[in-house]
């Protein structure tokens, strides 16, 4: 009995985990969409320097934080490039278990941060 209860428990982890993991994922989505009306109706044509300085009426329609309960980390890299992270469920930047998107795509996150390591203000978040 303990076994399977032991099972369960971990089954029903599993579970929430991934629900996080995609409730995360739909979230990055749906900033890459908000950062995509951004700069196509900005003045200037480029990704903002931070998610705060997002039209309020855009804004609201997004959260801030990943599944996990943890606010994602927005780097503008260049006018037209981004990266946008999630901790991943140990809460903790820089480590492999991160979600990261590059300009609204998901890409490996060891191959992102072999090119573009974060710093230590970044994995200290």
């Amino acid at each position: 009995m303990k076994r399977t209860a032991a099972l369960l428990g971990g089954l029903l982890l599993l579970g929430a985990c991934g629900g996080a993991d995609r409730a995360t994922r739909k979230n990055i989505i749906a900033w890459a969409e908000v950062l995509q009306v951004h700069i196509a109706t900005s003045e200037h044509n480029k990704f903002p320097e931070r998610l705060g300085d997002v039209e309020p009426e855009l804004r609201t329609m997004v959260s801030r934080t990943d599944g996990w309960g943890k606010e994602l980390l927005y780097k503008r890299l260049r006018t037209d490039y981004y990266h946008l992270i999630s901790a991943g469920p140990d809460g903790q930047f820089g480590n492999e278990d991160d979600i990261v998107a590059v300009t609204g795509h998901f890409e490996d996150t060891a191959t992102v941060y072999a090119k573009r390591p974060l710093t230590k203000e970044e994995k200290s978040r």
